[in-house]
C-alpha cells in the first residue's frame, strides 16, 4: 500500500504536467486501477480546494459506492462534515501543507485506517492531497472482541472461587489470582518465578508433586485431590485440575486450579468414623469389630499369643425397655458400654454388635483366663449397682471361648463364643 502512495504522490502525477503520458505509464496506471479494484482500501486525491478528483479501489464496493462516483465533489460534502478539527478534514489540511498525517475513523458502519499525504507538482509545490483508506472493520471486530475475550478472562481470573496459578514451561509461577492468596497465604510478588512444587507442596509429597508436573508436561490435563502446604505451614487438601496451553509460538504454560474441600474431607472422615462407631455407646460396631479383629489376629498369630473371644449380652433389655421405657433401657446399653470400658484393657478390642450383644477380643495365655474376665466383669456390675440411682439392675451374660490365633477364623470363634453364652444363660435358668 506504501507503493500505491508512493506512485500516485510522485512528482509528474499532480495535475501541472508538462509532458504528455507515454503508452507505458498509461498501461501502468490501468494495472494499478485493476490492483486498487480487487483490495479493500480506497485511494482518492483533491486538489488545494478539497475537490476529488480520483477515487479508486475495492474498498469504495463495500461502502456501496461507485469508483469515480464522488469526483467533482468537495470532500467536505462527501463527509458531510466542513469542521476543520474533524479528522479527515483536519490530516487533509495537514497534507496541503505538505505534511503526512494518520488517523483512524468508523464511516458507513465500516472502520478504516487512513494515511494522507500531500500530493506534488513536478517543481515540487503541493497541488492537492492523496489518501489511502485500508478497510480494516474485520480486524477491528477480531481485535475488539479479542480485547471483550480478555476483560472476560481478567475478570473470572480475579473472581474465581478457586485458586488460579499459570505457569510457564519449567514450572515456574507466572501469575496468581487472589483467591491463591487466599488459600495459601501467598502474595504476587511472593510467588512470581518459584516452582508451585517448592511453594505448596509438603516435602513428604514432594515425590507425588514431580509426577503430577511429569503427567501435565507430557500433554495431559490432571485431575487430583491431595494436600498441600500454606504460607504457615499448615496443609489442606484440594481438589487440583491443571492443564497445559500454548498462546502462538510460546513455550507450553500451565494453568492450573486448586479448590479446597478441607470441609468436605472432614465430613467425610466424620461419616467414616460414624459408620464404624455404635452412636449410641460410643463403642465400635460390628463392621469396625470385624475389620480391627481381623488385623488382631494376624499380629497375634505372627508372634505366637491365643486370644479369648467374649460375647456379652445385657439381662431383660426387653423387659427393661416395656417397664420402664426405651429411654431406660439405651441407659442400660450405655452402663454397660461403661462397665466393659472400666474392665477391659486399651488395647483390647470391645464393641457393640448390635441390640443387647457386645462383644470382645483379647490375648490370653489360657482359657482360665476367660473366668477371671467373667469374674473381673461381674464385680464391676455389681459395685455399678450400688451406685447406680435406677429402678433395676443391670445384668450380664457372658460366654466365650480360647483358641490359639494362628489358623483361628474370627466367625468361627463368633459362632463359639455365643454358643457358650447361651449354655451360660441355660445353666442358670
Amino acid at each position: 500500500m506504501l507503493g500505491v502512495l508512493a506512485f500516485l504522490t510522485a512528482p509528474g502525477k499532480g495535475r501541472k504536467r508538462t509532458r504528455k503520458r507515454s503508452p507505458v505509464s498509461t498501461d501502468t496506471e490501468a494495472k494499478l486501477e485493476i490492483l486498487l479494484g480487487s483490495m479493500p482500501v480506497n485511494v482518492w486525491s483533491t486538489d488545494r480546494e478539497l475537490n476529488i478528483d480520483f477515487s479508486q479501489g475495492g474498498g469504495l464496493k463495500l461502502l456501496g459506492i461507485k469508483p469515480g462516483e464522488h469526483a467533482g465533489k468537495n470532500l467536505t460534502t462527501v463527509l458531510g462534515n466542513s469542521d476543520p478539527e474533524f479528522a479527515p478534514l483536519a490530516a487533509s489540511l495537514r497534507a496541503l501543507k505538505g505534511e503526512s498525517a494518520r488517523y483512524e475513523m468508523r464511516w458507513r458502519n465500516r472502520s478504516f485506517e487512513t494515511r494522507i499525504e500531500p500530493l506534488r507538482a513536478d517543481d515540487g509545490s503541493v497541488v492537492g492531497t492523496v489518501g489511502l483508506a485500508i478497510d480494516i472493520t474485520e480486524r477491528r471486530a477480531l481485535d475488539e472482541a479479542l480485547t471483550t475475550q480478555n476483560v472476560y478472562f481478567q475478570e473470572l481470573f480475579e473472581s474465581a472461587p478457586v485458586a488460579i496459578v499459570i505457569l510457564d514451561e519449567n514450572d515456574r509461577v507466572l501469575r496468581i489470582n487472589s483467591e491463591f492468596t487466599r488459600i495459601f497465604g501467598y502474595g504476587s510478588d511472593e510467588t512470581l518465578g518459584r516452582r508451585i512444587n517448592d511453594l505448596i507442596v509438603p516435602d513428604e509429597l514432594r515425590d507425588e508433586g514431580l509426577d503430577m508436573t511429569a503427567q501435565v508436561a507430557s500433554g495431559e490435563t490432571l485431575n487430583r485431590e491431595s494436600l498441600r502446604r500454606r504460607k504457615d505451614g499448615t496443609t489442606l487438601w484440594v481438589s487440583i485440575v491443571a492443564r497445559p496451553f500454548t498462546v502462538g509460538d510460546e513455550p507450553s504454560r500451565v494453568y492450573g486450579m486448586y479448590h479446597d474441600i478441607s470441609d468436605r474431607k472432614r465430613a467425610e472422615e466424620e461419616l467414616r468414623a460414624l459408620s464404624l462407631i455404635d452412636a449410641l455407646t460410643g463403642l465400635p460396631n460390628r463392621r469396625a469389630f470385624i475389620t480391627l479383629s481381623d488385623q488382631a489376629l494376624k499380629w497375634a498369630a505372627r508372634i505366637g499369643k491365643e486370644i479369648l473371644l467374649i460375647f456379652i449380652d445385657v439381662d431383660n433389655l426387653k423387659q427393661i425397655n416395656d417397664t420402664h421405657g426405651h429411654l431406660a433401657g439405651d441407659r442400660a446399653l450405655v452402663d454397660t458400654a461403661r462397665v466393659l470400658r472400666e474392665t477391659f484393657r486399651e488395647a483390647d478390642i470391645v464393641a457393640r454388635l448390635g441390640g443387647d450383644e457386645f462383644i470382645a477380643l483379647i490375648t490370653a495365655e489360657s482359657e482360665a483366663a476367660g473366668n477371671l474376665v467373667m469374674g473381673r466383669l461381674q464385680a464391676r456390675v455389681t459395685a455399678h449397682n450400688e451406685t447406680a440411682d435406677r429402678p433395676y439392675k443391670l445384668g450380664l451374660s457372658i460366654g466365650f471361648t480360647h483358641a490359639k490365633a494362628e489358623g483361628a477364623r474370627l466367625l468361627d470363634l463368633m459362632e463359639r463364643a455365643d454358643a457358650s453364652l447361651y449354655e451360660q444363660k441355660r445353666a442358670r435358668v
